[in-house]
């Protein structure tokens, strides 16, 4: 927090006081930044004199320090879509505060874990929501962060299967909260190209050359509402997906 004198005259020093701050004290014009490392509030002096006179000013409660309630929880998994057994997923915590914070971790199946950075082993096919609860142990302050149906796992290429038998697109989840897999038929592994149009028709993510019969889409920075895909290639498939 910074500070500056708006005292009159011609003052050639000067005397600060910051309680609770740090540093405390300052015999500048303008002081260094001060920091404050507890919620309260704090009185702030400043004593100025010009050799013959002085003066002080002294205001009461002038700082107020409050926490921010918002640890801003961030996580990651990999991979998210699995086709096949052992379900093994990495899960990366991407949490400002590190390990300073006490974490519990819910992967939606009934187990939880306290580790920073946990593997995990899903022993069932499904969607997982899954949830980190973070505590920051100075302050006591707790939040959370849950993704649902973040966790695709499937009995052997289920989602391929339903893809290539159906000749349609499948996308897990739809509704789109974050990111999501747009499965679709290719079993003879052709070079395709998929795109995705807001309802004025403007493109609003594109990837191309995939010879794979899936896409991961990144909509974390797109505005909720409908989109169209279109998959485009030796054939060609169109379907709607909701950001949410």
């Amino acid at each position: 927090m910074n500070f500056y004198s708006t005292s009159t005259g011609s003052p050639s020093s000067w005397e600060w006081s910051f309680e609770g701050g740090e540093p405390a004290t300052s015999q500048l014009s303008i002081p260094p930044a001060i920091h404050y490392d507890s919620i309260g509030l704090f009185d702030v002096q400043l004593l100025v004199s010009d050799g013959t006179d002085s003066s002080t000013a002294t205001k009461t409660e002038f700082i107020n320090v409050v926490y921010n309630t918002d640890l801003e929880i961030q996580f990651m998994a990999y991979p998210r879509y699995i086709s096949e057994a052992p379900y093994n997923v990495s899960f990366d915590n991407q949490t400002p505060g590190g390990e300073s914070y006490n974490y519990l971790w819910n992967f939606g199946d009934g187990n939880t874990s306290t580790l920073f950075q946990p593997f995990y082993t899903y022993q069932d096919t499904g969607l997982y929501t899954v949830k980190l609860i973070a505590t920051n142990p100075s302050t006591g302050i707790t939040d959370t962060l849950s993704k649902s149906d973040y966790i695709y796992c499937s009995a052997g290429t289920y989602v391929n299967e339903i893809a290539n038998e159906n000749g349609k697109i499948l996308v897990i989840p739809n509704p789109v909260k974050d990111k999501a897999t747009i499965f679709f038929p290719n079993k003879e592994k052709e070079s395709y190209s998929a795109y995705v149009r807001d309802v004025s028709g403007k493109l609003v993510w594109t990837e191309s050359k995939n010879t794979n019969n899936y896409f991961y889409l990144d909509a974390s920075e797109l505005r909720s509402g409908i989109y169209s895909i279109e998959i485009k290639g030796k054939e060609n498939y169109n379907t709607k997906i909701i950001i949410q």
